[in-house]
């Protein structure tokens, strides 16, 4: 029985993607590499990935494991003919723990359905970037994934509490002890995180989760030099805001993003740097930043700035950032 056959035995025939459109699972936004695969195969179950595993190692097929390709690393691409192993259709929740806090659902969760379904549980999961909509929540696990909110909450390391994996040779790890007080032993789940699908498939997860922060309040600087965006998060520091978020960028990064969306800056002047900066109001947050604002200015660490006057201007403020991924991926830059 040949490879395509196979692996429709075991998925079923609409599972198994071997004409031309293989091409579009088999590559993530890079554009740089030439690409080559054997077919995509789109497994539902644990089980399945694991025959499919057991199979490839037996015939010696390379796999590429494929979240939402949303990296810009070439770290999805097939080149050399290797099988995409999408787990596009492992998107199911399983569960939500609100007593231990927690979240366990299939590899191939969208990151945003992550995150709206503990937000309809009273609960966030704070681990959040620009391409959340289309993500993979196993894709995040096996990158490390960090993020905007990352200053606050960290990288996704700091939120997986226990993940099931197969491993290249068929044999199911279950590393899904989400137990808060566990020290038996290694702890081996951190081996997987990070490790860019080369140590295994990430079939499931068990997630932390947090309670939601209070109302936040968004800022736009502009700044003339990369030692006054140092000085900037210094002074934020030396004032101890709850910062959730500080992000900087470039004029030609802004550039790039306005070229590609046609969107707006909030400044009429260009300048070299921006700062999108983001607190949690609380009781004394937005006094705080009142007093960042005056004394950044009265040290000329700011040549401009404004607060988000609505989510709306926030969320403009918020994709002046977001969109710069997706605006360099249209071009030769990556």
């Amino acid at each position: 029985m040949d490879a395509i056959k196979y692996l429709e035995s075991v998925v079923g025939k609409q599972n198994v993607v071997s004409d031309e459109q293989k091409k579009n699972y088999a590559k993530d936004y890079t554009r740089e590499f030439t690409i080559n695969t054997l077919a995509a195969v789109f497994p539902q179950t644990t089980k399945q990935v694991q025959d499919i595993l057991k199979y490839c190692v037996l015939n010696k097929i390379s796999v590429v494991p494929s979240g939402g390709r949303t990296g810009l690393c070439g770290g999805a691409n097939a080149t050399k003919g290797e099988l995409i192993l999408s787990l596009e259709k492992m998107n199911k929740l399983i569960e939500v723990n609100k007593i231990d806090r927690t979240l366990k659902c299939q590899g191939g969760m969208v990151t945003k359905e992550v995150q709206k379904t503990a937000e309809e549980n009273g609960f966030c999961f704070p681990v959040d970037f620009a391409s959340s909509g289309s993500s993979h929540i196993a894709g995040n696990i096996a990158t490390n994934a960090g993020g905007i909110k990352v200053i606050r909450y960290g990288l996704m390391r700091d939120w997986v509490a226990g993940v099931q994996v197969v491993l290249a040779s068929g044999e199911i790890l279950e590393l899904t002890n989400a137990t808060i007080k566990n020290n038996t032993g290694y702890d081996l789940k951190h081996l997987f995180i990070g490790s860019e699908g080369t140590l295994g498939v990430i079939t499931e997860c068990v997630l932390k989760l947090t309670a939601p922060p209070g109302e936040l309040i968004t800022a736009f600087f502009a700044l003339d030099s990369l030692e006054n965006v140092t000085a900037l998060f210094s002074l934020a520091r030396e004032f101890k805001l709850a910062l959730t978020a500080f992000e900087f960028f470039t004029l030609e990064a802004l550039k790039k993003v306005q070229e590609h969306t046609h969107q707006k800056s909030p400044f009429k002047e260009d300048h070299g740097f921006y700062v999108v900066l983001e607190v949690e109001k609380g009781d004394k947050g937005e006094l705080a930043l009142e007093k960042l604002v005056e004394t950044a200015s009265e040290r000329e660490l700011i040549v401009n700035g404004l607060l988000a006057s609505s989510s709306v201007q926030a969320k403009e403020f918020w994709s002046l950032r977001e969109n710069i991924s997706e605006s360099l991926s249209q071009t030769s830059v990556v």
